[in-house]
């Protein structure tokens, strides 16, 4: 054990305190929080499996080995979807998103004979990787095949795409708060620092090859850089994270706060502008109306309302129908038409809409009516 095993053991502390603290706050945490909770395990199972391989411990868990690189295919994916999710809240995860996760499947695929081996086996590879290092040898880095190209382009990829789609929001940006502004920066930061380690990481590798004594401190130098950043990504979440995590220590969890001016023009453009009568009403064509981003306007309703844009504008067209529905004149009008006065662009959204916030179908709701 020394100082970079000690920095290795308070970041894995740190981002398991985290993933629990976004675990504890539910939907509360964004619909982000989930693939940062999935990160945050597999970046502390990572420094956990090379803290065991550096210290020799490993010996007391050799049904890991092979599960050193299980998840490289996994972390970009997870991170571009963890960006998409905290930019755009609204967005929605497709099942043609999994074939992100191919690679990965494919990787398990290829290392089960490994993760197969009895613990003998295990053992018996152990003992001839650490009688190769205390007699100098290092292993060649991989240069030219397809497998070793792609174990460390694959995460470069998901990056770079991940900044490019920060900073276009950044430029995108102008009728943000300077909160919003501020978050959006540090995540960029953060993911630009975890770059910055995956090309320190990729470039002593290629390098040990040729430089030995590099070998001898690559894993002080990249588990404690790792480590550091996971501290960083911990400090600064929990410090100056959103509204719904920041200062909750002395808050009850159901404290209802004040409405914020967005939510009063929102409210206004709802009722007095009847915005929701446009059957082609979506997130970015409000948030303009209402001179501000989709990001804001969909983390005031996730945040402060506790609910997503579909659903609060169909309380709206819900209740406006069931205005309809009570008039007078509602027998000249069948239900059908009564939906698309109501801002329904189909009628099974209609039907499911309103059996979801009234628990009763309009036509149940309609002989109610008739009946008092």
């Amino acid at each position: 054990m020394n100082l970079a095993s000690v920095i290795n053991i308070i970041a894995i502390g740190q981002a398991l305190v985290l993933a629990a603290i976004y675990i504890n706050r539910g939907k509360l945490a964004g619909r982000s929080s989930p693939f940062l909770i999935v990160l945050l395990f597999i970046f502390s199972f990572d420094l956990f499996h090379d803290m065991l391989i550096h210290t020799r411990l490993f010996y007391s868990f050799p049904f890991l080995l092979g599960l050193g690189s299980a998840f490289t295919y996994v972390k970009g994916p997870l991170i571009l979807f963890y960006v998409i999710f905290y930019l755009k809240p609204e967005s929605k995860l497709k099942p043609v998103h999994l074939l992100h996760l191919l690679p990965f499947v494919i990787k398990q695929l290829e290392m089960w004979p490994t993760y197969s081996q009895t613990t003998a086996e295990k053992t018996a590879f152990l003992d001839s990787y650490y009688q190769s290092l205390d007699l100098g040898q290092v292993m060649t880095p991989d240069l030219v095949s397809w497998y070793g190209v792609m174990w460390h382009l694959h995460p470069f990829i998901y990056l770079v795409i991940s900044i490019a789609i920060i900073r276009k929001q950044l430029s995108n940006q102008s009728s943000l708060r300077q909160k919003d502004q501020k978050q959006t920066k540090r995540l960029l930061i953060i993911i630009c620092i975890y770059l910055t380690i995956w090309l320190f990481n990729v470039t002593t590798y290629y390098l040990s090859g040729s430089l030995p004594w590099l070998h001898q401190y690559y894993w002080e130098f990249a588990t404690t850089a790792s480590s550091l950043a996971i501290l960083a990504l911990a400090y600064t979440n929990l410090k100056d994270a959103p509204p719904h995590l920041a200062g909750l220590k002395s808050q009850p969890a159901k404290t209802v706060r004040p409405p914020e001016p967005l939510l009063q023009q929102l409210k206004e453009e709802l009722i007095t502008n009847k915005a929701f009568l446009n059957p082609n009403l979506s997130l970015p064509m409000l948030a303009k109306a209402l001179s501000t981003s989709t990001h804001h306007l969909s983390s005031a309703l996730n945040h402060e309302l506790n609910t997503n844009f579909p659903d609060h504008i169909n309380r709206y067209r819900v209740e406006e129908a069931k205005r309809l529905i009570s008039s007078a004149e509602s027998a000249r009008y069948t239900l059908e038409a009564i939906a698309e006065a109501a801002g329904f662009n189909s009628t099974a959204s209609f039907y499911r809409a309103f059996r979801k916030f009234t628990g009763q179908t309009p036509n149940q709701f309609k002989k109610e009516i008739q009946v008092s």
